[in-house]
């Protein structure tokens, strides 16, 4: 089991890369060094996080022992609503990234996805999932996540 230490520097680690992109979005510099397009870069990295955070979904929701018709039967009142939850959020964030018009919509839809994370987290921590020091940090994250989306967007 990883410690709290661990799992926050982890966490506040994953932060970094927004907080570079805020910082050059406020700047007004979208090209660093060998960074050609720093908002297409990001964009990506929101991709990986929101994957990542989608899978992390499925697998909380695996490790509960369900019945088969729950797992199968989709209502919003089971947890199967985890399984179809994860999968819409990172189809939501792949097709923002390939089919929107301009930067600005992808990180739109990416805000909404870490919301709808938070969310889901919020109920896991409802149903004794996850605990509350780890609720605690992943609010604290998304937060800071969120707002470095909102001076990204309004750059």
């Amino acid at each position: 089991m990883i410690s709290r230490e661990h799992e926050f520097l982890l966490m506040s680690l994953g932060l970094v890369p927004f907080i570079f992109a805020a910082a050059a979005a406020l700047a007004d510099i979208n090209k660093l060094f060998f960074i050609t397009d720093i908002n297409r870069l990001i964009g990506l990295y929101c991709l990986a996080i929101i994957s990542f955070m989608s899978g992390a979904v499925w697998g909380m929701s695996l490790m509960r022992q369900l019945p088969e018709k729950q797992l199968t039967a989709f209502n919003w009142h089971s947890n199967s609503k985890y399984f179809y939850l994860s999968n819409a959020l990172t189809l939501s964030a792949w097709c923002g990234l390939f089919f929107s018009p301009n930067s600005q919509v992808f990180f739109i839809i990416s805000s909404i996805c870490f919301c709808i994370l938070l969310l889901i987290d919020r109920q896991f921590y409802e149903l004794n999932i996850i605990d509350k020091g780890y609720f605690k940090y992943r609010r604290l994250i998304t937060i800071g996540v969120l707002i470095c989306l909102i001076i990204i967007i309004t750059k």
